[in-house]
C-alpha cells in the first residue's frame, strides 16, 4: 500500500525500522520529501520505533490531528547495500550458430537509496554476463553515462533457456528467462 507518513518526528532510526519490518531491506534513512509522489493519501502518523520493540503507528484516518502536506510529509529510502545498481535491459540479440550475444541496457547507480549522478560510470569495468549459467567471453562493454552495449563470445551448445544473468560487481542485478 503506497502513502505517506506523517513527519512527526521521523528519526533515521525509525526510517531504517521501518525498511527492516516493511520491505525487508537491510537499510533506510530519512529522504527529503521532495522524493515523494504528488497526490498520495497520509496513511500513518506518529510512527516510532523502540530498541527491542516492533514499531507502531496510528493509520491517518484515526489521528487527531492533520498532517500539514507541505511540511510534514516524509520520505524513506530503503536499500541493501551502500552501492546497488538498477539495470534496465533495452534488447538482449543472441546469434546462434556464431554465439555472439549483444545486449543493450541502462544501468542506474545508487548510493544509500538515491540515484547517484556523479557515478563516473563506475558500474561499466564491473559488467559481467551469464548465458545459460556460464560466463561469457566479453569482446567489450561501449557507451557512457550509463547507457551501454555489452558484446560477447557465448561458449559451448546453446541451451534452450536462453537464461541470461548481469552482474556488476560480482553481484546478479538482472535476470532474464532464468527459471
Amino acid at each position: 500500500m503506497t502513502g505517506w507518513l506523517c513527519d512527526d518526528g521521523l528519526t533515521d532510526y525509525t526510517a531504517l525500522r521501518l525498511c527492516n519490518e516493511i520491505l525487508g531491506t537491510r537499510f533506510g534513512k530519512r529522504a527529503p520529501s521532495g522524493a515523494l509522489l504528488e497526490g498520495l493519501p497520509f496513511r500513518t502518523t506518529n510512527y516510532t520505533c523502540h530498541y527491542g520493540d516492533k514499531c507502531r503507528g496510528v493509520a491517518y484516518d484515526e489521528a487527531e490531528f492533520a498532517c500539514n502536506n507541505d511540511t510534514e510529509r516524509a520520505a524513506v529510502y530503503c536499500y541493501n547495500a551502500t552501492e546497488e545498481y538498477e539495470i534496465n535491459m533495452q534488447s538482449a540479440e543472441i546469434t546462434n550458430p556464431g554465439g555472439k550475444i549483444v545486449l543493450k541496457m541502462r544501468v542506474k547507480y545508487l548510493k544509500e537509496g538515491e540515484v547517484h549522478h556523479l557515478h563516473g560510470d563506475s558500474a561499466k569495468d564491473k559488467i559481467s554476463v551469464e548465458y545459460c549459467g556460464r560466463p561469457i567471453k566479453l569482446k567489450g562493454v561501449y557507451g557512457r553515462d550509463g547507457r551501454y552495449k555489452v558484446t560477447g563470445k557465448i561458449r559451448g551448445r546453446p541451451c534452450s533457456q536462453e537464461c541470461i544473468r548481469v552482474h556488476i560487481g560480482g553481484v546478479v542485478y538482472h535476470e532474464e528467462n532464468c527459471s
